[in-house]
């Protein structure tokens, strides 16, 4: 399971080596063996976490996995037959992703 440490960089623990849960609204803190992690909160803790696999954030709100897309056109891309519109702000960051990222 992906965390968030103190210094505020991403780890991956396994859940049997977690001691407690603490639930501390909106904040969930795992303890363990090896230190207090919690889980990501924001859209961009998310994106730095799933970013590496192949996530962007296509608008304030949603990150998507840029690698399964069917389809951009006008703005959206494409899953599944779901459109997912992208922000103005997003839509050259994902041009290029998608550029540099196609089978040649």
């Amino acid at each position: 399971m992906y965390v968030i440490g103190h210094d505020n960089q991403v780890y991956d623990i396994e859940e049997t080596d977690i001691i407690c849960i603490e639930v501390h609204r909106p904040t969930v803190i795992y303890r363990t063996l090896h230190g207090e992690f919690r889980r990501p909160r924001t859209v961009k803790e998310h994106v730095m976490i799933y970013g590496p696999l192949g996530f962007m954030q296509i608008d304030k709100n949603k990150i998507t996995n840029l690698k399964i897309i069917e389809k951009y056109a006008d703005g959206e891309v494409h899953y599944a037959g779901v459109k997912y519109p992208i922000s103005r702000r997003r839509v050259k960051e994902i041009r290029k992703y998608l550029l540099d990222n196609s089978p040649k």
